[in-house]
């Protein structure tokens, strides 16, 4: 190690301590490091001085940037990279690899076929994220993977190519690129390398695992099968083939089969009927979907068999193993052998042996399918015949009228790519769904229920508006069923329209699975704003799931639900509903992180609630998720502003996170009534990352609070009026802020005049439309017309996040006004429907950025509680207010004194209602 050593470590000190050498080959080295900001082990690559040529050091950028970009369970994260001070070479920093490579563990011997079969599962899981990246690794071995708890890791990518460009200024002409002992063929001739070589190495390295055997020193052109059973064998070879069109398509299709090759003992085995029996009926019960006894689209009767007992004994498995292949596609329905309810439509068929052959046919209504294969392969039968069946479904004569099959794509490839990332969606793994519906438009541009279902998803992930998506969706509407054409158009309604178009779908086609779904994700996202309570969401995320049990994104919203609404028996009960059907440990949205902390800051102690926290951000990490700001700024929305700023505090050090850090902390104080320790947040804020809505943001805060919580008859707001006139009068500004700055002068002088109102502000004025309305309404209350004020402002209230993102505490002022107006003309029932405004979680996208309008509701939400409290005592349910209450006690306790005097005053009431008893 010696001096390079010593250098490294000097530079990359006080962020990294370098501990020891981990291994050193290729052009550069790794070391074991201390990442000192998050206090946990990293490796280090970094390039050898004497390697760095120009091309190297290009090379060893690329192999960092193309790490970056893969996000997997079974691919090792890059978290950072540099250039090392005073060195001057490259490196770039992963996660710490404690487990042993596959090549050390073969040393011992073979693998087990389970474990065997893992290792194949998960590289090829991960090579399909590589490859819809555009990546060919080009240099898997035993050495480049590592076996850990969580599985198997897939590292080195310092020759990888994409595929996108071409390589001749990183690769010099007849330069070998690989390992000889695993380059596929074409690889070692020199000739251009695609996916397919991946999946070669991929044959070549489970090939070994499962015998102890290098492939090319087995003399390829006659290899040893001794080790490898049957089944097995069949998928291998054509992994293994010479020629790569010969080969599997793609790392899905090699996944496929394999899963399917490895799903229990074949025919082939000599053992007892009794046992095959047993394994037979036991797999079909497996594999057989799970279900209520609805209707059903198709069901998958049992094959009548001839030609011996043993086939006669694939009826009902080959029937539940194609069932099982159809399952899962959101627009689909299927029922296998056996299962109760109703069925569209049937498959009838028989299955034949004659000697090693077996013969399957299918039939459903005219059309009659047939396979011919042996007996050891007959899941590769049913995969052909399930895949002929999906054709037939999806194909241009649906066999349910719903099955949006006019806006399909119309090649097989194009399909192929669609019902791939049909079935990721309906598992919950909306990145890979979304980047898959990305894949099949590439495929076929004029699939245009892949762009919706593509702009659907983008939304549920919390990205931008896509409004090309509505627009390329409206204008072929026509040729989406009806269900489709009503959900289309809600993307193009005002609130109330919206949920009136829901309502009537929800009449008319109660079995359209993305009609409940929407339903519930409207009502549980922005039904309070106009005055719907969000737990009606419940009853259409559970018509959902009775339509199609393993829907997982209704079990996720199910459980988002019952977090938000405080509800821990129905929490645990959904999270132990998506255990059964999902993998929450291999989805990569972070979502099931952030409801595991949000569920243990809302009903665990705080000890417990941090622990957990800690190890919901390390599987975050793990799996490569960035955005852990935006879990912290999540928390306010499910009112546990302790966790917000527990979490804010250990990513404020991160650069990448800082800002947003900072922000969910101010937003977290306000919620739990420290304005104090929200300014002081607000300075450190102002101080690290200088901006001038952060000074805007300040005064919107306080201007909310003189307002509505603490006015002062008797100390008119003039300093916070001069400051926010300064700001609107300030030219080196942004229009926009200064328009922000300038509203709210006007606002908080509307209602405590410092200086002399001047009259109604001119309609349209100086700022957008909504503002100047808002504004005209509170001069025309204080005033005396109230009701007008109320009128005039109503259409307000259906304004979402995306039009006001650029004026955060607008939906506040709205609100908070409205109910003061409302109270003013004596109708407390409405001003307290009013108030539930703040259990909105509308988003224009994640929060991660500058603040957005739901953030500032939220940071209010124990104030509209607390006054929805006092509105309703002598009118509402116990069993409404007990909860609300609670809430209130719970996080305004320990706040400023005003804050903790209402949280004495709310648990007083707690015990005036018995809400220690409870509600029967």
């Amino acid at each position: 190690m010696g001096t390079f050593f010593e250098q490294l470590r000097a530079s990359l000190a006080p962020e990294f301590l370098l501990e020891r050498e981990l291994g050193s080959g290729g052009m550069a080295t790794v070391f074991l490091a201390h990442d000192v900001a998050l206090d946990r082990p990293v490796a280090i690559k970094a390039m050898r001085p004497e390697d760095a040529s120009a091309a190297a050091v290009a090379r060893f950028h690329d192999e960092a940037q193309t790490l970056a970009r893969l996000r997997h369970a079974h691919i090792v994260p890059v978290h950072a990279t540099g250039m090392a001070r005073g060195v001057g070479i490259p490196f770039y920093v992963m996660d710490y690899l404690a487990g042993e490579t596959l090549e050390q563990r073969l040393r011992h011997g073979a693998l087990p076929e389970a474990e065997a079969s893992r290792l194949c599962d998960q590289l090829l899981d991960a090579l399909a994220v590589a490859h819809r990246h555009g990546i060919v690794h080009r240099d898997i071995k035993p050495s480049n993977v590592f076996l850990e708890e969580r599985g198997a890791i897939l590292t080195d990518f310092g020759i990888a190519k994409r595929l996108e460009r071409h390589e001749g200024a990183l690769t010099a002409p007849g330069q070998l690129i690989g390992t000889p002992l695993y380059s596929p063929p074409e690889q070692s001739a020199g000739r251009e390398v695609t996916p397919q070589t991946d999946l070669h190495a991929v044959g070549m390295v489970v090939y070994e695992a499962l015998t102890g055997r290098a492939w090319m020193l087995e003399a390829p052109a006659a290899p040893n099968w001794h080790g490898v059973a049957g089944r097995l064998r069949v998928v291998l070879e054509r992994a293994l083939a010479d020629s790569p069109a010969q080969r599997w398509r793609d790392a899905p299709a090699f996944q496929r089969a394999w899963q399917a090759a490895t799903r229990g003992p074949s025919l082939g085995q000599r053992v007892r009927p009794a046992a095959i029996a047993a394994a037979l009926l036991g797999a079909a019960w497996l594999l057989w979907p799970r279900g209520g006894g609805g209707v059903s689209d198709l069901r998958i009767e049992a094959l009548a068999a001839g030609g011996g007992s043993q086939v006669a004994l694939l009826g009902d498995s080959l029937a539940a193993f194609i069932a099982q292949r159809l399952t899962g596609f959101p627009d689909f329905s299927v029922a296998g052998p056996g299962q109760p309810g109703r069925a569209r439509d049937v498959v009838r068929g028989t299955i034949t042996a004659a000697g090693a052959s077996l013969r399957i046919t299918l039939r459903l209504r005219e059309r009659r399918f047939t396979v011919v294969t042996t007996v050891d392969d007959w899941r590769t039968g049913g995969d052909l015949l399930a895949d002929s069946l999906l054709l037939r479904v999806f194909g241009g004569s649906a066999l349910d009228a719903e099955v949006p099959v006019r806006v399909l794509p119309r090649g097989p490839e194009g399909l192929q790519g669609f019902l791939v990332a049909e079935k990721l969606l309906a598992a919950s793994h909306w990145r890979e769904a979304y980047d898959a519906y990305d894949a099949a438009i590439t495929l076929d541009s004029t699939c245009w229920l892949c762009i919706w279902r593509h702009k659907e998803t983008g939304r549920w992930l919390g990205q931008s508006d896509d409004s090309a998506g509505i627009r390329q969706a409206l204008a072929h509407i026509a040729l989406f069923p009806p269900g489709y054409q009503s959900l289309i158009r809600v993307d193009t309604l005002p609130l109330l329209a919206r949920f009136d178009t829901l309502s009537e779908l929800h009449q008319r086609s109660p079995a359209f699975l993305f009609g409940e779904f929407r339903h519930g994700d409207e009502l549980m996202h922005r039904g309070p704003l106009i005055g719907r309570a969000r737990g009606e969401a419940a009853q259409y995320f559970q018509a959902a799931l009775n339509l199609r049990p393993d829907f997982a994104p209704a079990v996720e919203h199910q459980l988002w639900l019952a977090v938000l609404e405080a509800d821990g028996p129905g929490a645990g009960s959904a999270l132990d509903a998506l255990l059964r059907i999902s993998q929450p440990q291999q989805l990569t949205s972070g979502l099931p992180e952030m409801l595991q902390v949000a569920f243990a800051w809302q009903f665990l102690p705080a000890a417990e609630a941090e622990a957990r926290t800690r190890a919901a951000m390390d599987e975050a990490r793990r799996k490569s998720i960035g955005a852990l700001d935006v879990g912290a700024r999540y928390m306010n929305g499910f009112m546990v502003p302790h966790g917000a700023v527990w979490i804010g505090r250990r990513l404020e050090a991160e650069p990448r996170y800082g800002r947003s850090a900072l922000i969910a902390q101010v937003f977290g104080q306000v919620q739990m009534g420290r304005f104090e320790a929200a300014a002081r947040d607000l300075d450190r804020l102002g101080s690290k990352y200088p901006d001038p809505a952060t000074a805007v943001l300040r005064l919107e805060l306080d201007g909310v609070r003189r307002l509505f919580i603490e006015p002062k008859a008797d100390s008119a707001p003039t300093a916070l009026i001069d400051d926010l006139t300064q700001i609107g009068g300030a030219t080196n500004q942004p229009v926009g802020l200064r328009q922000r700055a300038r509203w709210l002068a006007e606002i908080v002088n509307c209602r405590l005049p410092v200086h002399n109102r001047t009259g109604e502000p001119a309609p349209g004025g100086a700022y957008p439309a909504v503002l100047s309305r808002l504004l005209l309404a509170c001069h025309r209350a204080e005033a005396g017309r109230v009701q007008e004020a109320v009128d005039m402002t109503g259409p307000l209230t259906e304004l979402t996040a995306w039009p006001i993102r650029g004026f955060p505490a607008f939906r506040t002022m709205l609100h908070l006004l409205r109910a003061d107006w409302l109270m003013r003309t004596g109708r407390e029932g409405s001003a307290a429907k009013e108030m539930l405004w703040a259990e909105n979680f509308d988003q224009a996208t994640l929060p991660s950025g500058d603040p957005q309008p739901m953030e500032v509701d939220w940071a209010f939400r124990p104030w509209a509680r607390w006054r929805r409290v006092e509105l309703q005592r002598s009118s509402a349910r116990r069993a409404d207010l007990c909860p609300l209450a609670a809430s209130i006690e719970r996080v305004w306790r320990g706040g400023e004194a005003p804050f903790a005097a209402l949280a004495d005053s709310a648990a007083r009431i707690g015990v005036a209602l018995d809400c220690a008893v409870p509600v029967t």
